[in-house]
Order: structure tokens, then sequence, then C-alpha cells
């Protein structure tokens, strides 16, 4: 859906994780997928599992782009903490404050989007 509708995706950041890894390499959305550490938080900082979370997701793209972030389900935090398996939330970065949430979707919510 994203290469049909041309919603351009210049960063894709995935958990260390061989599975998360795996799935975000199988979306193929086209950058080479980035290890981040900040996405294994229970590795390294679970008591910042939120404000990391939400800290990632309000870095804006480059102009005109999008990232993607892979990580794992147990989040105790608003939004994050609803999603289901492969279930995905849409932010938009808004300097300097947080990320706003736009809405929850489904896989198939995709091919429906404006």
């Amino acid at each position: 859906v994203f290469r049909t509708r041309g919603f351009p995706v210049s960063r894709v950041r995935a958990s260390e994780f061989c599975r998360v890894r795996t799935t975000a390499e199988q979306v193929a959305f086209g950058p080479p997928v980035e290890t981040t550490p900040e996405l294994t938080f229970f590795l390294y900082d679970e008591a910042d599992r939120c404000a990391t979370a939400y800290g990632l997701l309000a870095e804006p793209p480059p102009a005109g782009t999008n990232t993607a972030l892979f990580s794992h389900a147990g989040f105790a935090c608003p939004v994050l903490d609803a999603l289901d398996s492969a279930e995905a939330a849409v932010f938009k970065p808004d300097p300097p404050g947080p990320a706003l949430f736009i809405r929850r979707l489904v896989y198939s919510d995709w091919p429906g989007l404006p």
C-alpha cells in the first residue's frame, strides 16, 4: 500500500531482536533497516520506555517522508499499550512538543486511506 499510494519512507528503525528486524525487512519500505537499541527497551531502559518511544515518534523525518518504527508489545503508555499484533499507530511529529497521535490502523485499513 505504501508503494502503490506513494507514501515515501526515508527511515526504518527496528529493535535488535531478529523477529522484529525480519518483520521490518519483509515489509520492504525501501531504506535499509537500522538496528535501534532504544526500541529494545526492556533490555536497556525499561523505566523510560514510554518517554523514549514518544521521543522517537517526535523526531521529524526529512520533509515529505515518513519514518517507520518496529518494536515490541508490552507498552504501558497511552496509545501504544492498545496496539494489537500487526497493528500500527500513526503519529505526526510536532516539534518542539510531543508527537500528535493521528489514528490506529489494522492491516486492512491501509488501502482505504485518503
